[in-house]
């Protein structure tokens, strides 16, 4: 048997640490030589490294979301299945476990899951569909669409619900005092907080659905009666798309950038980046238009799945210098630019419309709204999505700030290099459970994971051995996130955080 061994010298003493057996000869867990796994999706709304406390909460999240999303398609999902990978501290998805369980789906096959979850690879997919029986499925289809059918039909009632429900508990929470609070009360929260997710996102998953499910019935009528590209028809017919939640903070930047237009001094301010607190901004209607930003859009930030990242309202910074982004930019209000596109997408519709004869362009109309009204139920639910995981962060900063006074040793964010069992499991002791070495082996483990390159988007069986970048002048390689080629001065960022320096007419580039 292989062991990992980890050594240390001290005064030319060797002093083992630790020796265990290797297992799985290197695969992802889950994985073995035939596994293809894919971050083409995940990777781009969590790129980089993971901390412990996020890969423990986002894993089991992405875990029973999946399983709730095939079982609502009729799906069986074996017990031990694996959908969600850890490679070198990136999440990545392992399709051939996708595979095997979407071939219980006549007619699903790999092109159009991978296109589905925006990656490559389909080809590596063939063949791999296993002896997934159709015949239970096919047993279970009456009971499977009625249920989607009543899913959809009060999917936009349950969205409102929720909204109109959990507005005042989640302002009273997010106000509350943490630090009053005994071990055991801080548990009790993070608890809820947790099971507050699951709730939440079980409903973001049902609007994901039908957005989806949406989108590809309006691309599929488009083929059929139209299908010179309807993939392009469907995205430019659903454009300008009013009360995205996902669009609306940067609707407001652009209309707080529009405010400090007509106070020169603030503008000048802001362009040389000379207010670093929300405190610092002049009274004004700027300053009361960012606290009612932050009111809603508090719990976003760059990079925002990973837990340890601060958010916007515990540090402001990163907006001001996006409105001194807007500031830059010319003057066009976010209104207008939704109205053209609007009237776009409208000037279409009449064209396709009197192609189409009455009948279709009717049906057409309503497959558009529908597409547009369950892309805002999505991007809603998103929105909350976001918000328990800024309620599940509160708690672990309360959790981090009582660690480091027991353990003065350990530097700040230490709670975040544990799991939330971790976390529950030292709070339930009444601190008897001691995290400090653990804390420390993560971290460590978080920074050599945060020096390695990035491993492929796809791969098979276990990552390729990393190879370091070359130093000349070479091809730059980078992950995509959308298609299409255009010609234009790059700027090279070293992290997210530095987006403010865009110039006008500039692209971003982020090394993958």
């Amino acid at each position: 048997m292989a062991f990992d061994v980890e050594f240390a010298v001290q005064d030319g003493r060797i002093v083992l640490v630790q020796a265990r057996a290797v297992v799985g000869r290197g695969f992802p867990e889950g994985g073995d030589a035939q596994t293809l796994w894919s971050r083409a999706n995940v990777g781009e709304a969590l790129p980089g490294v993971a901390t412990p406390l996020t890969w423990s909460v986002a894993s089991a999240f992405s875990e029973r979301g999946f399983r709730q999303a095939f079982g609502s398609l009729g799906c069986r999902v074996p017990p031990g299945a694996r959908l969600v990978g850890n490679v070198h501290g990136r999440f990545y998805l392992n399709m051939s476990e996708f595979m095997r369980i979407a071939a219980q789906v006549p007619g699903l096959d790999a092109r159009t899951l991978m296109e589905v979850g925006g990656g490559e690879g389909a080809e590596l997919l063939d063949g791999r569909r296993g002896t997934a029986s159709r015949a239970g499925f096919l047993a279970r289809l009456p009971g499977t669409l009625a249920g989607l059918l009543v899913e959809q039909v009060t999917l936009a009632r349950r969205v409102r619900e929720h909204d109109e429900r959990c507005w005042p508990r989640y302002r009273a929470e997010r106000d509350a005092a943490l630090g009053a609070r005994s071990d055991g009360e801080l548990a009790a929260a993070l608890r809820r907080a947790l099971g507050d997710l699951d709730d939440t996102g079980t409903l973001m998953l049902a609007a994901a659905s039908a957005s989806l499910g949406s989108h590809l019935l309006l691309v599929a009528f488009l083929g059929w009666a139209q299908p010179d590209d309807p993939q392009r028809l469907a995205q430019a017919l659903t454009a300008g798309a009013g009360g995205l939640e996902s669009a609306a903070p940067g609707m407001a930047i652009a209309e707080l950038a529009a405010q400090a237009r007509i106070c020169p001094d603030l503008a000048e301010g802001l362009l040389h980046d000379r207010y670093a607190r929300l405190e610092d901004l002049p009274a004004g209607a700027v300053r009361r238009g960012l606290e009612r930003f932050l009111e809603r859009f508090g719990d976003r930030a760059v990079r925002e799945p990973e837990l340890r990242t601060p958010r916007w309202s515990e540090e402001p910074r990163p907006i001001l210098r996006m409105i001194a982004a807007a500031l830059r930019q010319p003057d066009d209000r976010p209104e207008q630019a939704l109205g053209r596109a609007r009237a776009r997408a409208e000037g279409l519709m009449v064209r396709l419309g009197t192609e189409l004869g009455w009948p279709r362009a009717a049906l057409l109309r309503l497959l558009v709204a529908r597409t547009r009204q369950t892309a805002e139920l999505r991007e809603t639910m998103r929105g909350w999505v976001t918000r328990r995981l800024g309620a599940i962060r509160r708690v672990a900063c309360e959790i981090d700030r009582r660690l480091r006074r027991a353990h003065p040793e350990l530097d700040p964010d230490a709670a975040f290099f544990c799991t939330h069992e971790e976390l529950l499991g030292a709070l339930d002791s009444g601190g008897s459970t001691d995290l400090v070495h653990l804390v420390h082996m993560r971290r460590a483990e978080h920074r050599r994971d945060e020096g390695r390159p990035d491993p492929p988007v796809t791969f098979v069986g276990r990552p390729p051995p990393v190879v370091l970048p070359p130093t000349g002048n070479g091809v730059m390689r980078g992950l995509p996130a959308s298609e299409g080629v255009v010609e234009g001065p790059v700027r090279v960022l070293g992290g997210a955080d530095n987006g403010h320096g865009l110039e006008p007419g500039e692209s971003s580039w982020r090394r993958a």
